[in-house]
């Protein structure tokens, strides 16, 4: 099944890092925690829930973003880049959402609802008459 994939960050780990020529980045993003939704191609969704570690020993001074600068759209896209790159990674995500698909039509059959199911035959009234009970009295 093909999916389309969007990533919701739920959670984030930042950390100071100190970059080769002694410089402190504040707040650099090394941990993600997410829910990617997928969309299959009939427009039905699944939702996985995932995390990923960033690398942080090389980020570029230069390009890096301000935590208080980023958007979901930032993290999100990181998270789907480093997808894009290891492919076997998103085959196994994928795989795991046709996994959870299939599941929905699942269900747990047992006792009365099997096919050989029988039930007890009726016990014979062996209840005691109230009226024969001498503790009664």
């Amino acid at each position: 099944m093909a999916w389309t994939l969007e990533f919701k960050i739920r959670n984030i780990k930042v950390k100071d890092v100190v970059d080769e020529d002694g410089n402190t980045i504040e707040n650099a993003v090394f941990q993600t925690y997410w829910n990617v939704i997928g969309t299959n191609e009939n427009g039905e969704t699944e939702e996985q829930s995932g995390a990923l570690p960033l690398q942080t020993s090389n980020i570029n001074p230069a390009t890096f973003k301000p935590f208080d600068q980023l958007v979901e759209a930032d993290v999100s896209g990181w998270i789907a880049a480093w997808y894009d790159a290891n492919p076997d990674a998103l085959a196994n995500l994928k795989d795991d959402l046709d996994r959870a698909f299939a599941r929905r039509t699942e269900r747990d059959i047992g006792g009365s609802e099997l096919p050989w199911y029988e039930p007890p035959a009726e016990a014979e009234d062996s209840a005691v008459d109230p009226s024969d009970d001498p503790s009664l009295e």
